[in-house]
């Protein structure tokens, strides 16, 4: 598998806390710095993990693996997106989620049939995911307007640093009375087959 070994990227984080408001929270400071540092972290490792580009100091995220399958999204026609499965299914691959920009994906989710039904519902006998031609839906707006992911999860592999460094800062906000936290972890990501990852791109 090329984990393409010495190349983990060093992700940063930094982010600020009140003291105000940490005094004023109701519940324990631990408590408050956890849900802070935790959504800073997690909203950057989604970003890198996804559009990273490879470079000294970031990971190639999925949009950007080399060797990867290509497909058309349109978001007027359903049937772009089986098109990308058919892709998938060329390549031996049995894709296991969409990657969707939240935007296109509501577009998506107002195209009618000629009798005026939706034609993509939640599937209300198994859990409330939405699915594209039977594959589950991940919307977000790290996910670029116009583009889209169709990926087997199974053949995507995430290795992080188990032992983070956490860094508190006294001084860079002594100006506005806050308190720093400083995360560096190493990651990097690896497909173990590049047509697992099929990249779809509006046309202009």
């Amino acid at each position: 598998i090329p984990c393409r070994t010495g190349t983990f990227a060093y992700l940063h984080t930094l982010t600020s806390n009140n003291p105000r408001k940490i005094r004023a929270s109701t519940v324990e400071v631990s408590q408050v710095f956890q849900q802070r540092v935790a959504l800073v972290v997690a909203s950057k490792v989604d970003t890198e993990l996804l559009l990273g580009d490879g470079t000294t100091g970031h990971v190639r995220g999925l949009f950007n693996t080399t060797g990867a399958a290509t497909s058309e999204l349109d978001v007027t026609d359903i049937d772009s997106l089986l098109t990308a499965i058919d892709v998938a299914y060329a390549n031996e691959i049995k894709p296991t989620h969409w990657f969707v920009n939240g935007s296109d994906f509501i577009k998506l989710r107002k195209l009618k049939d000629t009798t005026g039904r939706y034609l993509i519902e939640s599937d209300v006998t198994q859990d409330v995911t939405y699915r594209l031609h039977g594959v589950p839906v991940i919307a977000s707006n790290k996910v670029p307007a116009g583009k889209a992911l169709l990926v087997d999860m199974g053949q995507v592999i995430v290795v992080r640093d188990i032992a983070p460094s956490i860094q508190i800062l006294t001084e860079l906000y002594a100006g506005t009375g806050e308190v720093g936290i400083k995360v560096q972890a190493r990651y990097d990501l690896t497909v173990t087959h590049p047509q697992a990852v099929t990249v779809l791109t509006a046309t202009p």
